[in-house]
Formats: C-alpha cells, structure tokens, sequence
C-alpha cells in the first residue's frame, strides 16, 4: 500500500497495535492467551473491516484471508482503501460518501481504438488542454444502466487526458470506464462492482487474468458545499497479469447492441468464468477439459431453455412404456431394485455430444465451414465424440485411459462456441459474433 498505517484494534474491551502495510494486517497480541481465532473472524462485518490508525484515517478493508503469523500475532490479507479527513480538513470521516469508481487499463484502450471518432477525440482533448490548459479533460463516448443488488448505477465510457509526470510525454491520454451513484456508494457494494467491471475486462480480452493496479474513488464532502475530491485509490491485491494483445480484445463497434446484456448477463452471474478459462496460458489440464465443458453445458442450458433432443426422448417414452409393462413378469422380491433402475431410467437426459453438435451446427452457420476448417479444427466434425469420451473418462477417475491429443486443441474451438452462446443470448447480430470469434482464433484480427 506504500504507507504503513498503525492503531490499535479493540479485541474483548481490550486494545491491541496493528499495522497495515502492503495488504496485510498484522494484529500483535503479545503473550495475553485469550485471543482466539473467533475473535479474530468477529473483526470484520460481511468480509470487511473498518479500522481508525492514529492520524484518524480510516481504513476500509476487504477480506482475503486470514493467517496465523506468528507466537502472538495474527495476520489478515486485504485489498482495501484509506480515507485521510485531513488532506480535507474533515473531522471525521462520516461525513464523506464515494459517489463513483473510476477504471483504466489497456483492454479498455484496445476495446476503442479502432472506433472513426478515436482520432477525433484525441485531437479535441489536446485542443481544449491548449486553449483552457487544463488538468484533465474527458469525454464521454456511451452510457449504460448498470443495476447491481437493486442499487441503480450509470456506467460511463469515455476518454481521459491528463497531465503525466512519469511519462515523457507531458498528457497521456486512456480510455476509461465510471461506475457512479450520486446518492453514493455502499461499502459492501464497492467490491462488487469491481469483480463485475473485472470480468467484464475478462469477458472481452478471453483473460482470467487481469490486474487493475489502483481504482481512483471519487469522494463527496457534505460540509465543503458539496465538493469533489478525487484522492481515494481503493487497491486491489496485485496478480500476475496475462499478456494481453489488442488483437484478441473484442471492439466495442461489434457487441455494443447487447453490451447491456453482457453486464446483465456477468451481474447475475449467468456466465461461467471459473470454468472459462484455462488455469494456464502454458499448460493445459485434464481439468481444463472438464471446465470448459461445464462452462459450455451452462451457456448451453441458458440459450436453448427448452431444448429435449426429440428422437432420443421418443425412443426413451417407448422403453419406459416396455419396461413398465415387462414389471410384473418380475418377482416381488426384485421388484424394489427394479423400481430404482426404472426411476434412475427416467432421470437420464440427452448427451453433452448431442449438446456439442447441436451448437457447433449453429457456429458453422454463422463462422463459415471453410473458415471453421482453416482458422479452428481441420477435423471440427468429430470433436463432439472427442470431447464427449475424455469428458467421461475424467469424469469417472479413468485418467490412464489414453488422451486422442486432438482434444488439447479442441479447447479452442470449444471455447469460441461457448462464447457464441454467450453472445446470442446477449442478443448481438451474426455478423458481429463472427468478428468477434476471429479474435478467438489461431488467427485473431
């Protein structure tokens, strides 16, 4: 965090010294016994902890895990924020509410720089440094309703220029996504807005890696005639970020008709991240097979809601009614094991590889055979069976069984489907999905 903020927590009526520094709070209890774990858990309200260091600064951290440091010393890893009241000659800090969060990153750059206004809009942000020299200028490029937890949000795409001390250029110019509630922003709500604005980073770049370095809050102060002070940084814990290309980042020309719906879509969590993505940029594994399906078996489910492959329940109906009718040719003490078969009979559905065919028809449809064949699987016809028989076997604890290691690479083609399903029920046109599944290719625009 840059800065080691120290005070003093209340545990049990009695005070003890901590210190937050670099996303750890370390919580020193010297040799009194009667700390206990619980104790420890019973700091922080729904995964947050409120903290006052001896400036009076407040310190708002959210959870990551808890450690055991040492004899004596507990240890809590956070992502959080600090509010100083005296950078604004504030009392307290009560009377302080965030009213927006701002994002930057380069996927927000690639996600417009190829839009005709861009160049527009980067010459009118250098004219009006030029003619008022101001600090910052920005513009906004689009507006979305976000709602989250029945909290009303306006979600703002735009272009900023400010003055850059660390650059050799004198302004640096980003794109950048707000997330604003005039009426402000709730504790608990401000890191679910991150994680939604995150995986949408992570929806548009095909990355389960992204790390935002710092997140500008903007502060409003009742008792300074309602003015605005951009000083906050809520800091999340640092990760190894993927490398990312502005190849693969999809544009915002090809999916703003249903860019309401994807935020839609990641709010009520209707898309599988956990399973989207290979753990991996390097190395696949036997559950990266079985993640994708997952992920591609609950898009599956959210596109065809009423989806029952017909043939096979026709087929189903007349063994059910033949099994049925053969009961009572079967002697009453067998009968009991006969139901449970029947009823297990009854509950079995249609196949991941009738799913597979199904949606990978749909993709050839809109993607092209030849295009198909040439950018994804030479062979894309069998990679149903393919996927379908190592999906089995992992899923039964065969891993001896051999792997065809054509299935390592019908990932890819597996993945760019299971977005295609993402993107229908976002409700974007064919034309768009295939510019945007070309940037899923061996082959990426």
């Amino acid at each position: 965090m840059r800065n080691i903020y120290k005070g003093s927590v209340k545990i049990n009526n009695v005070d003890y010294p901590f210190v937050f520094s670099d996303f750890l709070l370390a919580i020193s209890t010297g040799s009194i016994h009667d700390v206990r774990w619980e104790d420890i858990h019973a700091l922080s309200i729904d995964g947050i902890i409120e903290l006052f260091d001896y400036q009076e600064n407040k310190l708002i951290l959210y959870v990551e895990r808890y450690d055991y440091l040492h004899f004596g010393e507990y240890g809590i890893y956070a992502s959080g924020y600090i509010l100083r009241p005296v950078y604004y000659g504030v009392e307290d800090c009560h009377n302080v509410k965030i009213t927006s969060l701002l994002f930057k990153h380069s996927i927000i750059n690639y996600f417009f720089k190829f839009e005709k206004s861009t160049l527009e809009n980067y010459i009118d942000l250098l004219n009006e440094h030029k003619e008022k020299n101001n600090i910052n200028n920005t513009i906004t490029l689009c507006e979305y309703p976000l709602i989250v937890k029945c909290s009303n949000y306006n979600l703002d795409f735009g272009i900023m220029s400010e003055i850059d001390s660390f650059s050799p250029s004198p302004l640096s110019i980003n794109n950048y996504i707000i997330v604003k509630n005039e009426n402000g922003i709730e504790i608990g709500d401000i890191k679910k807005v991150v994680l939604i604005i995150k995986s949408f980073l992570q929806f548009i770049s095909q990355s389960n890696a992204i790390n935002i370095p710092y997140i500008p809050l903007n502060l409003h102060i009742s008792q300074h005639n309602n003015s605005f002070v951009n000083d906050a940084e809520l800091y999340l814990k640092p990760e190894v970020e993927n490398y990312i290309s502005d190849s693969r980042v999809f544009k915002y020309d090809n999916i703003k008709t249903g860019l309401s719906n994807v935020l839609k879509l990641i709010v009520e969590n209707q898309i599988c991240f956990r399973s989207l993505y290979n753990a991996s940029e390097s190395t696949i594994y036997h559950y990266d097979i079985m993640n994708i399906c997952a992920a591609f078996e609950a898009q599956f489910s959210l596109q065809y809601k009423n989806y029952q492959f017909k043939e096979q329940k026709k087929v189903k109906r007349k063994m059910i009614k033949a099994l049925e009718i053969s009961r009572k040719d079967y002697p009453s003490n067998e009968l009991e094991h006969f139901d449970c078969i029947l009823q297990g009979f009854k509950n079995v559905n249609e196949t991941l590889k009738n799913r597979l065919e199904i949606a990978l028809d749909e993709f050839v449809k809109i993607y092209g055979e030849e295009d198909t064949k040439f950018e994804f699987k030479e062979d894309y016809q069998l990679f149903p069976e393919r996927i379908k028989k190592s999906r089995d076997a992992f899923a039964h604890g065969n891993l001896k069984q051999p792997i065809n290691i054509s299935v390592f690479t019908d990932i890819q083609l597996l993945r760019a489907i299971t977005y295609m399903l993402i993107l229908k029920e976002a409700g974007i046109e064919d034309k768009d999905i295939k510019v945007c599944l070309r940037k899923m290719s061996k082959f990426p625009l």
